[in-house]
């Protein structure tokens, strides 16, 4: 995934460096404040952090799951983790089984709620979640570090129209790069128009079609 900044609000400080340099800004991140830095983080990512030290390995959910991890223990000295639940029975340690109750849920509704998987002891780790292996032991300790709160606002409409104008008025301007070339893989439809309207610059634009129907067309006057 990436990570984009950390913080909220007035104190929000978006990351510093290349574009692909999420990595690299967790580690920092990490040697300064240890694993408490991922209260704050701002983006979409999975993390995995091996403590050599103290020989602890930590898993890392973002505040929604986006990219999930899934674990299996298949005995009390192993643990497998996947960042796709089809990799999970790769392992011969990992007897993998269909549980037929969650498996009908998935089937029905092409996922399965919760933390549960279609497969017999297989689990997604929770969002917004820590969760510490003792690789001595193969121990785990799981932890929460964020929850969601609601907190409605009373304001017209066109409050919140600005308000989201100016936030992806402001991730553009972190995004983008005056060194850099960018592209946009243009379709006839309002996404990804809003997103080369909320480009401050110029870029080369993409479109596949077999030929110049009615979307390329679009596409092209868009563009």
């Amino acid at each position: 995934g990436d990570v984009y900044g950390h913080g909220s609000g007035d104190d929000y400080e978006p990351r510093d460096g290349a574009p692909d340099g999420g990595a690299a800004y967790c580690a920092r991140r990490y040697r300064e404040s240890g694993l408490s830095f991922v209260e704050d983080l701002n983006g979409e990512f999975a993390l995995v952090v091996y403590d050599r030290s103290q020989r602890r390995l930590a898993l890392v959910t973002d505040r929604f799951a986006t990219h999930p991890l899934y674990a299996a223990t298949p005995s009390d000295d192993t643990m497998v983790v996947a960042s796709r639940v089809q990799a999970l029975p790769t392992p011969p340690e990992v007897d993998a089984t269909f549980d037929r109750e969650y498996l009908h849920e998935f089937l029905s509704l092409r996922r399965v709620f919760g933390v549960e998987t279609p497969l017999v002891g297989v689990r997604e780790l929770p969002p917004a979640s820590v969760t510490e292996v003792d690789l001595t032991d193969c121990s785990t300790e799981t932890t929460t570090y964020w929850r969601p709160h609601y907190d409605p606002v009373e304001k017209p409409f066109s409050y919140f129209v600005d308000r989201l104008a100016d936030v992806f008025e402001t991730l553009f301007d972190e995004w983008m790069h005056d060194d850099l070339t960018y592209g946009v893989l243009l379709s006839g439809g309002s996404d990804s128009r809003f997103v080369r309207a909320c480009m401050d610059g110029p870029c080369v634009a993409f479109h596949n079609a077999d030929w110049m129907n009615r979307e390329a067309t679009v596409a092209s006057r868009i563009a």
